[in-house]
């Protein structure tokens, strides 16, 4: 078996393993043995295959694995899902939302939502709001 096609199975080995494991780690490893394995297919020698292997990985946990974990987490650390997502959201009024306790409808992202006013007070339909917090089902919305 050539050396080249050796790298390329450790790179798929390892690139396999990364979808089983947090951090992208595993993968920065995955291309520093496709670069070997580009190395190894133009007859360089094992030692510069090695080099190729710890200079590229080491390139990748630098500079390219900072930039994708940053593009793949929130600013905060933490992902809100469901409807935990829509606070701070803005959406418009469909129905009037009356005084106290009573609700009317708002329109978040193409779905329509019971809201009531946080604040209590009338919010006419056409009115811009914003997700103060979730009760339930309920958004409860302040006018922007």
């Amino acid at each position: 078996m050539e050396i080249w096609i050796a790298w390329a199975m450790i790179a798929l080995f390892l690139a396999i393993i990364e979808l089983f494991l947090p951090g992208l780690t595993v993968i920065c490893l995955s291309v520093g043995a496709i670069f070997s394995a580009i190395g190894a297919a133009l007859q360089l020698s094992l030692h510069w295959q090695l080099v190729i292997f710890c200079i590229t990985s080491l390139v990748c946990f630098i500079f390219i694995r900072p930039v994708l974990l940053s593009l793949f987490s929130s600013k905060d650390g933490k992902h809100e899902t469901n409807v935990h997502a829509l606070i701070g959201k803005k959406g418009v009024v469909i129905e009037d939302i009356k005084d106290g306790n009573m609700h009317g409808w708002i329109r978040v992202e193409q779905e329509d939502w019971p809201a009531m006013s946080s604040m209590g007070n009338l919010l006419p339909k056409d009115t811009h709001v914003v997700i103060k917090s979730i009760e339930g089902n309920t958004l409860f919305v302040e006018g922007v």
